[in-house]
């Protein structure tokens, strides 16, 4: 969760970089907002590391005192591009593991991070948080497997890239889409690209996640063919309500899943019960009550 740094990464603990490498463990590398070292050096020292070329993942936290400064939102990418030969077996990459009492996820300015796919041909996991500036481009990659985007607030355009991304080999897909004040400007039509199976072919989770417009996608999903090809559909940290829960309940093709994940929901106690009667593992943890000004996504600013 973004209340805490990742502990761990590709199955390995995570520590963050102080001069030297051991493949058993993932590195993050950051500096905090007083740091007498850049991150620049850092990233330097850390590729310049003999065991560098051995690495596969890599985590990247504040690359600067304030990561809500745009000028310097393109410093990690720049950084991972120009090390590329250094770092020749990268394959798992999160950019951005920054907790909110760092900077707030709807205050991290990002950049177009496709220079990133096109430099490590076999990247295999892709994760990055904040979509302020947030790009993917034109996005082709035959090797990703997974891709995961942590945001308080996804802009309609930004996911129109991602609809228009091709990536045969991707299984997981997962997006975090925000509240409106704070970016995501999209619709219902929006995810209808992700709701054919043609679109991601060997996906096997799919996250429509922090979405204030649960109910909306889970009406779409009838007869949406992706259901024929997942195991997981999470919709969780959303605002999904009992209107959104029966429109899965009259799917039969939610019992083509193995786990239905809709933890921060706001069904009532009834529903809840019904849904959690289905014949798939489902997570209905974390009951909302709505409030006077309407339903939250669990993170937005």
């Amino acid at each position: 969760m973004i209340s805490e740094n990742a502990s761990s990464f590709n199955n390995k603990p995570v520590v963050d970089f102080e001069g030297t490498i051991s493949p058993d463990k993932a590195y993050r590398i950051r500096i905090d907002y007083d740091s007498e070292v850049t991150f620049g050096s850092l990233i330097k020292q850390f590729c310049e590391d003999p065991n560098a070329q051995q690495v596969e993942e890599i985590i990247l936290g504040n690359w600067f005192g304030d990561v809500s400064e745009p000028e310097e939102s393109n410093f990690p990418v720049d950084a991972l591009v120009e090390n590329k030969d250094k770092l020749p077996n990268l394959k798992y990459i999160f950019l951005g593991d920054i907790t909110y009492e760092e900077c707030e996820i709807s205050w991290i300015e990002n950049a177009d991070v496709n220079p990133i796919f096109k430099a490590y041909p076999h990247l295999k996991y892709f994760k990055v948080r904040g979509g302020n500036g947030l790009s993917f481009g034109e996005l082709k990659h035959d090797a990703l497997e997974t891709l995961i985007v942590e945001t308080g607030g996804l802009g309609a355009d930004t996911i129109d890239e991602l609809a228009k991304a091709e990536l045969p080999n991707l299984k997981h897909f997962e997006i975090w889409t925000g509240d409106e004040n704070y970016g995501w400007n999209g619709n219902v039509n929006t995810f209808k690209p992700f709701l054919s199976q043609e679109k991601f072919p060997k996906l096997e989770y799919l996250g429509l996640c922090d979405c204030d417009i649960t109910d909306q996608i889970a009406v779409a999903l009838k007869d949406a063919s992706v259901l024929d090809i997942i195991s997981t559909l999470d919709l969780s940290r959303g605002t999904l309500g009992d209107e959104g829960a029966a429109a899965l309940l009259a799917n039969k093709k939610i019992e083509n899943l193995k786990f239905l994940n809709l933890r921060f929901h706001y069904m009532s106690s009834q529903m809840t019960e019904k849904i959690s009667a289905l014949p798939v593992e489902v997570n209905v943890g974390d009951q909302q009550e709505e409030e006077e000004y309407g339903r939250y996504v669990e993170v937005s600013e």
